[in-house]
Formats: C-alpha cells, structure tokens, sequence
C-alpha cells in the first residue's frame, strides 16, 4: 500500500461525483431544470431550493457548498510524502483564500459576502476565515492571518512585511503578488521534495508565472 491508498480509498468513499449519465442528462437544462435534475444526484443535500436567490445564484452556491464538503478535512487521510503533496495541492485554495480575504478588506467588502466566496479545505478553516473577514481593514487581516502562518509560514512572513509598504501607499498589487509568489515557491518546493520531477516543477512555474 503507497502513501496515496489508503486517502483516495477514503475519498473515493465520499463519493460525490456525478456518472456520465447524470451530465448527459444536465444537458439543455435551464436553471430551474438544472436544479431539479441536481436534486436527484449526489449533489442532493446541498440543491435545496433558496427563494431568495435565482437559479444561476442557487448552482453557483451547490456547486461551491458541495467542494467544499467533498475536500474538507482530506488532507488527514495522507501520511508521509502523499500529505506533503496533498497539502501542496490544497495550498493553492488557501492562496486563493488568503488573497480573497485581502481583497475584500481593501475594498470594504462585508464579512458574510467576503467568506461566501472562500473554499475553506486547506489549513485557512472557515471560522479562522470569517474572523478575517471582519477585520477592520487590510493590514489588521494581514497581521491576522500572518500570526497563524496563513497561507503558509514563508508567504506569512512576506505578506507581514508586504502590509507595512501597503500602510504608506494603500496599493493592493504588491501585497498580491509578494504572497502569491512566495506561495508558489512554497508549493513547488512541497511537490518536487521527494526528489526531480520536472513536469511537477514546470507546471508549478508556469503557474506562478501567469499570477
């Protein structure tokens, strides 16, 4: 048994994925279909109709609910370099959390609206998320998350020093990028550890180079 079995054994257990079929069968829906058609699949627990919202609204929230219950926690069921690696891959979920959450403190997005948008399955939980989603500002959310090693200790250290230029000159760029970059380092560090494995290296760069 490798490193990765007895995880995807796991994660194969949750299930969640729709048959071939049950796309075949999303096909020419509209939005009201659509919904219906996703009640009688897996995704049944998260298709409860919202009045409130239209059908577009109502998927986008299905389909975000039901990642998010499919990869929360998985990173628990590897050991060894498949948890490295594991933990590589949901790293960039956190990257996208991390830079959502300093978006929406710079623009004065509220808490409920900014946390609807994360995909909290990798080190950045949802409640350690919503308190950084109602700091006052972008620098309290950086030092906040900085503290708790968020996205990563490397790309904590540059986010710390990247909210002090963010005090003088209140420019949202450089603190994405110094985060992103280092993060992507961070990763491509993980995933090529075991040794050279250069499509791993090469996806990772050009990744990091398209941020």
């Amino acid at each position: 048994m490798t490193g990765y079995d007895y995880g995807n054994a796991r994660l194969r257990a949750r299930g969640g994925l729709l048959r071939g079929d049950q796309y075949a069968a999303l096909a020419g829906r509209d939005g009201p279909g659509l919904l219906t058609a996703l009640a009688a699949t897996c995704y049944r627990p998260d298709a409860t109709q919202d009045g409130a919202r239209g059908p577009v609204e109502q998927i986008v929230r299905i389909a975000h609910d039901h990642l998010v219950a499919a990869l929360a926690g998985i990173g628990d069921f590897y050991r060894d370099r498949a948890a490295g690696v594991v933990a590589g891959v949901l790293g960039r979920f956190d990257l996208h959390n991390v830079v959502a959450l300093l978006r929406a403190r710079h623009r004065g997005v509220p808490a409920d609206a900014a946390s609807a948008l994360l995909v909290p399955v990798g080190r950045l939980g949802a409640d350690t998320a919503r308190q950084a989603a109602g700091e006052p500002d972008l620098p309290a959310a950086a030092r906040f998350l900085a503290a708790r090693g968020l996205p990563d200790p490397g790309s904590a250290r540059a986010l710390l020093s990247a909210q002090r230029r963010y005090e003088i000159d209140a420019d949202l760029a450089p603190v994405e990028e110094a985060v992103a970059c280092s993060a992507w380092d961070s990763q491509i560090a993980t995933l090529t550890a075991g040794g050279p494995r250069s499509e791993e290296r090469r996806v990772g760069k050009e990744c990091r180079s398209r941020w």
